[in-house]
C-alpha cells in the first residue's frame, strides 16, 4: 500500500512537471518572472534588432504602448526599403522614393522617445534570460557593450548575395570600382555609359528602368530564358525604354579591367556552351538576398535556407524572442508585410511582458531611453555644394584643406558616415574644410567636378576626396570607423 502511495505521488509530480512545462514557463515559475529580475541602464524591456520597416513598425507600438524598448540598426539604417528609388505599394502613397519613407518613419519613432542607435549586434545569448546580445558602435567597432532584454524582435533582414565569380569582390577584384548592387546608390556615376544587370526578377527589373534614365545603354543579363519578374506592368515598361537590351540564358563568369575600374565580362551562353566578352563600364548585381541569421545559428530554429522558422504569430522557436519581415519572409518580401510582422512581434512582445509581471516602474528611470547623439546633434560645419559656384568657393578657393564627401541619398554605408564626418568635422575645425556633395543631384555634375580636381573618375559611393589647393592628392573609398578615417586624412594632409 505504501509503495502505491509513493508511485501515485511520483506520477503526479511528473505530470505537473509536465503541465508546467506546456504553460511556456520553462524551469520554474521565476524562469520568466519580472520582479526577480534586476534592472540596470543597460537592461531593456525589448531590444529590437534591425531599423528597417519591420523593427521601426515594432518600436512604434511598444512606444505607443508605453513599453521602453531600443532599435539596433545595424549597418542598414532604413533597410532594404530605404534603397528603392520609387516606392508604389506603399498604401496611401501613390509614389515616394523608399528613403522618404523610412526617413518618415524614422521621425515617428524617434518622437516617441525611441532611441535609434548605430550599432551592429556581434552576438547573442538566447540560453539565459533576460537575453544577451553584444552590440558594437557602427563608426567604432572597438565600442561594445551588452545589452540584456527581457524581450528580442529580431528584423535584421536580408544581405544580397554576390556571383562569387573572379574579379567581382577581393584584392584583385572590381567591387566599389564598377560593380554594384546598389543602382539607386551610385547610378549617377554611370551617365551615358554602358552598364549591365545580372538578375531577371523585380529588382532587376526596377534597376534597368532607373538606369535607362541615366545611363547611355542597359543591358539585362537573365540566366535561364525567361524573366521571374511577377510586375508584369513595370516589366513591360522597362523592356519597352529603347536603350534597354535583354540577353537570356547569359551567366557572368568573369569581371576584367584595367586594375583600376571594370572594362570587361565574360559571359557563358548556357545555351550553346560559349564564352563571349562584353565590353562595359558598370556591373550591377540584382540576384536576389540570404538572411542576415548567421549569429543565430545555434540559438534559434533556422530554415534550409537560413531563414527564422516561426511559430505562433511571429514566434521563434525560443520563448519571448519574436522575428519580423525578411529575417523570416523568402517568399512575400514586401514592405508592407514586414510592417506587419513588426506589429505582430511587438503585440506578442507587449503580451510577454505583462504576462512576465512587467511595469515600467520597475525600470529606475521612467524617462525615455535617450536617443544616439547622432540623432540629436548637428555640428553644423560640412557644407552642402550645390552649385559650380559653391565648389569654386568651398572646394577650389579653399586656403585650408579640404576633405569632400560624396554621397548619394539612398546609399546606406553614406548614412553610415554621416555621423562621422559631422564627428570629424567638429574635431578638425580649425585645419580642415569638410563639405558633402550629392552625387545623384541634377545641379552637380560629378564628372566636372573630378575633372577639375585633376582626379580619376569616380565609381562608388561613399568616396572621399582628399583636396589641397585645388587638387585630389588622394581618396578613401567606402566606409571606415573614425579612428581609420581621422588617421587617412592626417596621412593625406601630412598632419600630426
Amino acid at each position: 500500500m505504501l509503495m502505491k502511495n509513493i508511485m501515485y505521488c511520483l506520477r503526479s509530480s511528473v505530470l505537473m512537471i509536465f503541465l508546467y512545462a506546456l504553460s511556456g514557463c520553462v524551469g520554474s515559475e521565476t524562469h520568466f518572472s519580472a520582479a526577480h529580475v534586476s534592472f540596470d541602464e543597460q537592461t531593456v524591456p525589448v531590444a529590437i534588432l534591425g531599423g528597417g520597416v519591420a523593427g521601426l513598425t515594432a518600436a512604434l507600438y511598444c512606444s505607443q504602448a508605453n513599453i521602453p524598448c531600443v532599435v539596433i540598426e545595424g549597418h542598414k539604417p532604413g533597410g532594404a526599403l530605404s534603397q528603392s528609388h520609387s516606392v508604389r505599394n506603399w498604401p496611401g502613397v501613390a509614389q515616394a522614393p523608399g528613403h522618404d519613407i523610412v526617413d518618415s518613419m524614422r521621425k515617428q519613432v524617434a518622437a516617441g522617445g525611441v532611441p535609434i542607435k548605430q550599432e551592429m549586434v556581434i552576438g547573442v545569448d538566447l540560453k539565459q534570460w533576460p537575453r544577451a546580445i553584444q552590440v558594437a558602435d557602427c563608426a567604432d567597432g572597438a565600442k561594445t557593450r551588452t545589452l540584456k532584454a527581457l524581450t528580442v524582435i529580431v528584423a535584421m533582414g536580408t544581405e544580397p548575395n554576390l556571383l562569387g565569380i573572379p574579379g567581382e569582390t577581393g584584392a584583385n577584384g572590381y567591387w566599389g570600382r564598377g560593380v554594384s548592387n546598389c543602382a539607386v546608390c551610385e547610378g549617377a556615376l554611370y551617365k551615358d555609359k554602358v552598364v549591365a544587370i545580372v538578375g531577371g526578377g523585380d529588382a532587376a527589373i526596377t534597376e534597368a528602368d532607373y538606369l535607362a534614365d541615366i545611363a547611355r545603354k542597359v543591358i539585362i543579363l537573365v540566366r535561364k530564358d525567361v524573366f521571374r519578374a511577377k510586375d508584369l506592368k513595370s516589366k513591360d515598361k522597362a523592356l519597352s525604354r529603347s536603350n534597354v537590351e535583354v540577353i537570356f540564358n547569359a551567366e557572368v563568369k568573369e569581371v576584367i579591367g584595367d586594375g583600376k575600374t571594370v572594362t570587361h565580362i565574360v559571359i557563358h551562353d548556357n545555351k550553346n556552351n560559349t564564352d563571349d566578352r562584353m565590353a562595359l563600364d558598370g556591373l550591377f548585381l540584382a540576384i536576389g538576398s540570404r538572411s542576415n541569421t548567421a549569429l543565430f545559428k545555434n540559438h534559434l530554429q533556422l530554415d534550409e535556407r537560413g531563414f527564422v522558422v516561426l511559430k505562433n504569430r511571429q514566434e521563434s522557436s525560443v520563448k519571448g524572442v519574436y522575428a519580423a519581415g525578411d529575417v523570416a519572409d523568402y517568399e512575400f518580401v514586401q514592405a508592407v508585410t514586414a510592417a506587419s510582422d513588426g506589429c505582430k512581434s511587438a503585440l506578442q512582445a507587449i503580451k510577454f511582458l505583462k504576462d512576465c509581471g512587467f511595469e515600467s516602474s520597475m525600470l529606475k528611470s521612467s524617462r525615455p531611453l535617450p536617443a544616439h547623439e547622432a540623432e540629436t546633434q548637428d555640428h553644423g560645419l560640412v557644407h552642402e555644394i550645390k552649385s559650380a559656384q559653391d565648389f569654386q568657393r568651398l572646394v577650389l578657393e579653399a586656403k585650408k584643406p579640404v576633405v569632400i564627401d560624396i554621397f548619394t541619398t539612398w546609399c546606406i554605408p553614406c548614412q553610415k558616415m554621416m555621423p562621422i564626418v559631422q564627428n570629424l568635422a567638429a574635431a578638425l575645425k580649425n585645419r580642415v574644410t569638410f563639405v558633402k556633395i550629392n552625387a545623384s543631384s541634377q545641379d552637380i555634375d560629378i564628372d566636372v567636378i573630378t575633372r577639375k580636381l585633376q582626379g580619376q573618375q569616380l565609381q562608388s559611393v561613399p568616396t572621399f576626396v582628399f583636396v589641397k589647393q585645388g587638387k585630389e592628392i588622394g581618396r578613401m573609398i567606402g566606409a571606415r570607423d573614425e579612428a581609420v578615417f581621422e588617421k587617412a586624412i592626417k596621412q593625406a594632409f601630412t598632419m600630426e
